[in-house]
Order: structure tokens, then sequence, then C-alpha cells
């Protein structure tokens, strides 16, 4: 309803401090991708397994956590005698 036709620029691409408090408290915590998309644009890696983007808790991190704990397991798993 509100589109005229004219290209619109998302604010937190422009500026970080245009985002409010409560969007940091509440929703940045709770997805990891968006938050890394806004915050922290220079420290994030891309998953080899998924190619998703992510922030390293180290600089030997080459998974994402969730393709982490799945390589982890898969890793156990060729490891432990059948």
């Amino acid at each position: 309803m509100l589109d005229d036709g004219e290209e619109c620029v998302c604010p937190q691409s422009i500026s970080y401090s245009l985002i409010c408090r409560w969007f940091r408290a509440a929703v940045l915590p709770l997805d990891e991708s968006l938050c890394a998309a806004l915050l922290h644009r220079e420290d994030m890696k891309k998953c080899v397994l998924c190619g998703g983007w992510y922030i390293p808790k180290s600089n030997r991190a080459k998974y994402c956590p969730v393709c982490a704990e799945q390589e982890r397991r898969r890793k156990d798993r060729e490891r432990s005698p059948s």
C-alpha cells in the first residue's frame, strides 16, 4: 500500500545509531545471522558447509554453530568403533 515505486534504503544499513534499544535488546540476541549482518560485518566468516554467514568464536572456526555441531557428531561417529 505504501509502495510508490521509489527505492527505499533500510536505515540499519546506513547507520548503526538508528537501531533502537528495544530492537538491539529483544530481536538481535534471538537472530544471530541478523545480528552479524547489522553489527559485525567485518567480523563475519562464511561457513564451509552451508555457505551461511556467522560470527566466529575463534580465529580457527570454519563452520557456523549449527554445522559445527553436525560436523562434530559426524567425526565422533567415524571415530567410534562399530
